[in-house]
This record gives structure tokens, C-alpha cells and sequence, in this order.
């Protein structure tokens, strides 16, 4: 190697019984990219090559996929055992390495904790970044491969467990180990916003962890986006309590039991009969271990409701609704809703007392006072970034029994408070003679003539002034509905908006599988253009995987 600076490398690890392959790829600012690939089988025996490099200084970072759960412990074990590796044969080296690799690998299934915690490289973990490890957004290299629409979809070409390789074999391996680093590769630039995926594109998420690692002085360039914004709310409680973070509580509120009606504010009251008897119902249920489950179907006019502990949404089937000249149709979302819940109703975990309100609501209030300086500072707007992470935090880990802030009883007076609301407004609004046709969480969509905007309009403020609510307004062309978690519409600005199957741009962990259909459909109902045309139009093999 001639390079006389650090450089960042982009790197990747093969394991199995008969190799170990090792492939890093630089990448510099002027785009030149130099691949070197170290390996040990008994074709070749690289291991001084690969400790010396690894340990020259000549490594600023490495960025990998899942590295910190496994490549960048491989090496430390390669380095840490170098002194007895040197005297084996290549053979010997790989099945001393397989074992220790075979059991990193099932450490990392169950939980296990990992030996090494300190590395001998600074290392950028693309995996954890994304969040993309655990529980239902677990996503896999060879996914995202997919996901990203990439050139090159490889699966590992011999088994694991094989006790020798051919030259071919080995060949194949090496291969197939480059193929993963320009995939790794490919991540870090979505990471970097350098990507035409359009939910990345231009968000630098590396950048942002550079600005929170500044304001918040927290070392986060390897947490998703969710840690951050739990750890940001642990720093801003410990500083606001004069708590040391390390003496936070580590466990929260378990509760037996959790009486509904003590999870509902007093201005929450009904006028229909459904909505009354709907209300006493709810008041009167306990929850508990045994009894954990609350769902009731109902109609407020014409329209199905289902609500649940998790949720209030409408019961849609293939619905369409276009504007005219006498009506428009006016869909409605409140905004922040349970960051504003929990303020304007002083929601708390109980074992951290009113000042984890105060807390959130001092970032709440920076946040929002951000937002325009935001618009034109990039330093600004990622700390606006960052305080919304932490807001949105606190409402996930309320459920998590793992979590500091864990209170079952704060969680549902969060949902059953939001829920009850809208349905307050609902039940105003089909009084007064509007048709609410469909209703998800925390939003809805109603069809009003244009003649009586304004009184619709005033139902909606004297309900905000209420609840302490604010609500978002737009409105729609035309909408098509296949049920309430799966339609397309169309605004009066011309955008258009994609839920469910109808989505063409998809979280990195969601089956994209057969996109033809999403991009057929939406030519359909916004263009009119025939579904076989769109089918007939396409020249990407991906759209049809």
C-alpha cells in the first residue's frame, strides 16, 4: 500500500470452515476507488497482510452492514490471536476462526453479549444506523440489495460448513464478498443522502449525527434514529432533575391493574346515544394481564368505526369520492398529536413525576421555535430533526416494558385521550349534517359542501380550542379507497398521496415485491393510463420481482 493518510474503507467479511476473505474498499473525495482483497485458504495464507494493514494507521473508519455484531469482532479476535495464528496452517487458521465466528453468529441471535466493546478501527455501522436490526424491521444485506433495486443480487455460493473448496470455489467466494462491499457501499450513500431513493435522498444522516454530537454532546454515530431520541430525552430529564444519566431508573411503572376512566380527561363527554353507551363501556373496563383487550365496532351516520386500545380507525371497502362543484372533500390530521396530549393534559410516567412533562415540553417548545430559523440553517434544522426524534420516542418506549420511561397507565391515557377527541369531533361534525367517511388515528376525511366551509371550519376551532388540539387542513381532488390503511388521493395541489399498496417508495424494511402494480395503479387512478399499458411500459425486471 502506498497511501501515506488515513482513509475511510468500506469492508466486508466471509467466514466459512475453509476461507476467511477480508475485502476493503477506499473511497476518497475525488471518487477514485481502490479495492484490496486479503484472504486465507489453502490457496493463499494473508494473515501478517491483514493485521498489519488493519493495524497500520492507515484506516480512518470503516463502514460496514451489521460490522459492530460481527465483522469488526472478527478482526479484534484475528488481531488478539495473531501471536498463535501465525504458527497454523491456512486450514487451521480458518476452522479456528469458523468456530469463533459460528459462535459470534449465535451470540448475536440470542442477545448474548459480545466480547469485544473497544475497536482497534473507529467503525460506521450502516445496519444500526438505519435501524434496521431487530423485530419486525430486520433487514438483511441481501434485502436491502432488493430494496435498493441494486445490479447485483448474490447469494453465498458454497456452504458454510464446507470442509474444502475448489480453486472455482474460492473464486466464487471472493466474488461474491466484492459484490457485498459495493452493496455496503451503495447503503453508505443512502445513509449520506446520496441516493434516488426518494424517503433518503438528500438526508445525510451521518451529518445530523454530527450536529447532535455537538448540541447534545452525545456520541451517536452508530445509533438509529429511535435511540437517539430516547437517549436525547434521558440527557434533557438527568440535566433537568440534576440526575446523573447513570442513576436514571432503569425500570418503570408495572401495574396490575389499570382503570380506564383514571386515563381520561374530564372535558371528554358524548351527545349521541352510541357514543355515550360506547364511552360508560370503556369507563367501566379494568385492564389487566387477564383482561388486556378492548375492541368495539360502531357507526357515528353512516360509518363503521372499529376502536381498540391500539387505535380508532373507520371500516372502509372500495370507496371513491371525487370533488365538484358543490362539495370538496377536506381531509384533516392533528398535528403532534400525543407530544400535545401529553403536555396539555400533564401525562407522566409516575416514577419520574411531573418534571419528565416539563422536560418534554421545554423540547417541545424549542422545536417548534426552530422551525423557521431551520428552513435556512442547516445546523438548526437538524437539531429540529433531532428534538422531533426525541418527542416521537417517549410514545413508543410508554409500551416498552425494557424502557425507563415504561407506564402502561400513561400510555393508554395517551391513546383513549387522542381517540375519544376525535371521535368528540366526528360526532359534532355528522350533527351538523357532514358525512365523515373515513378516520384513521389521528386524522380524518370529510365530504362538505362548499357552501358551508365556514361553518365546518368553526366546529373544527371551537373543538381545538377544547382539547388544546391544533388541526392541519387540506383537501382532495379525488380519493380512492381500498380499505383505511390502503388508498391513493389526489390534493387540490396536485400531490399525491400513496398508503399501503398503493405506495411506490417504501420504508427500506417493507416487501417491495411486485412494485409493477403500485406504479400501474397509480398511472391508473391519477393518469387514467390503462393498467396493462404501465404494465407493457416498463423495462425494470424489478418492478416484477
Amino acid at each position: 500500500l502506498e497511501e501515506t493518510t488515513s482513509q475511510t474503507y468500506v469492508y466486508d467479511i466471509e467466514c466459512t470452515k475453509a476461507a476467511f476473505i477480508v475485502v476493503f474498499k477506499q473511497v476518497d473525495k475525488s471518487g477514485t476507488l481502490k479495492m484490496f482483497t486479503y484472504g486465507i485458504s489453502s490457496y493463499c495464507n494473508s494473515i501478517t497482510p491483514i493485521v498489519d494493514f488493519y493495524r497500520s494507521g492507515l484506516i480512518k473508519a470503516v463502514i460496514g452492514y451489521n460490522n459492530l455484531s460481527y465483522d469488526a469482532i472478527m478482526m479484534e479476535y484475528l488481531i488478539e490471536n495473531y501471536d498463535k495464528l501465525i504458527d497454523m496452517s491456512a486450514p487451521e487458521i480458518t476452522n479456528f476462526l469458523y468456530k469463533y465466528s459460528q459462535k459470534v453468529i449465535e451470540n448475536s441471535k440470542y442477545g448474548v453479549p459480545q466480547e469485544y466493546k473497544t475497536f482497534t478501527v473507529p467503525q460506521i455501522d450502516c445496519m444500526k444506523i438505519l435501524g434496521l436490526e431487530y423485530g419486525p424491521r430486520a433487514t438483511s444485506l441481501k434485502s436491502l440489495q432488493f430494496a435498493l433495486d441494486l445490479p447485483e443480487l448474490e447469494t453465498m455460493p458454497s456452504d458454510h460448513a464446507k470442509e474444502f473448496l475448489t480453486y472455482s470455489d474460492y473464486n466464487a467466494l471472493v466474488s461474491y464478498c466484492h459484490n457485498d462491499v459495493r452493496s455496503t457501499e451503495s447503503v453508505y450513500k443512502l445513509i449520506q443522502g446520496d441516493t434516488d431513493h426518494k424517503l433518503h435522498n438528500g438526508k445525510n444522516l451521518l451529518e445530523l449525527r454530527q450536529t447532535i454530537e455537538e448540541e447534545f454532546k452525545l456520541k451517536c454515530t452508530n445509533y438509529s434514529d429511535i435511540t437517539i431520541g430516547d437517549e436525547i430525552m434521558k440527557l434533557s430529564y438527568a440535566e433537568s432533575t440534576g440526575i446523573d444519566v447513570k442513576d436514571l431508573p432503569r425500570k418503570g411503572t408495572f401495574r396490575s391493574k389499570i382503570s380506564f376512566k383514571d386515563c381520561i380527561p374530564d372535558y371528554i363527554s358524548f351527545k349521541t346515544k352510541v357514543l355515550i353507551k360506547l364511552f360508560e363501556d370503556l369507563k367501566a373496563n379494568v385492564y389487566s394481564f387477564n383482561n388486556s383487550k378492548f375492541e368495539r365496532v360502531f357507526k357515528i351516520g353512516t360509518t363503521e368505526y372499529i376502536q381498540a386500545l391500539g387505535g380508532l380507525h373507520s371500516v372502509n371497502k372500495g370507496e371513491i369520492y371525487k370533488e365538484n362543484d358543490l362539495i370538496e372533500i377536506v381531509t384533516a390530521d392533528v398535528a403532534s398529536m400525543y407530544p400535545r396530549l401529553i403536555i396539555s393534559n400533564n401525562y407522566y410516567p409516575a416514577h419520574l413525576g411531573e418534571a419528565f412533562v416539563k422536560t418534554f415540553e421545554t423540547l417541545y417548545n424549542r422545536r417548534i421555535s426552530s422551525k423557521k430559523e431551520a428552513k435556512s440553517n442547516p445546523k438548526v434544522a437538524a437539531v429540529v430533526e433531532a428534538l422531533k426524534l426525541a418527542m416521537n420516542s417517549v410514545y413508543g418506549k410508554l409500551g416498552s416494558s425494557s424502557s425507563w420511561v415504561f407506564d402502561k397507565k400513561t400510555l393508554y391515557s395517551v391513546t383513549l385521550t387522542g381517540q375519544l377527541s376525535v371521535l368528540m369531533l366526528i360526532e359534532e361534525l355528522e350533527l351538523a349534517g357532514f358525512k365523515v367517511f373515513m378516520a384513521n388515528t389521528d386524522g380524518f376525511e370529510t365530504i362538505v359542501l362548499k357552501s358551508r366551509r365556514s361553518e365546518y371550519d368553526e366546529i373544527c376551532k371551537k373543538w381545538q380550542e377544547k382539547v388544546k388540539l391544533e388541526l392541519e387542513f387540506d383537501t382532495y381532488k379525488s380519493i380512492f379507497i381500498r380499505d383505511v390503511n390502503n388508498y391513493i388521493s389526489v390534493t387540490s395541489s396536485d400531490k399525491v398521496k400513496k398508503v399501503g399498496v398503493f405506495a411506490t417508495e417504501k420504508n427500506l424494511w417493507k416487501d417491495k415485491s411486485m412494485s409493477i402494480r403500485a406504479i400501474a395503479l397509480e398511472k391508473y387512478f391519477v393518469e387514467g393510463v390503462p393498467p396493462e399499458r404501465s404494465v407493457k411500459a416498463s423495462f425494470s425486471m424489478s418492478d416484477f420481482f
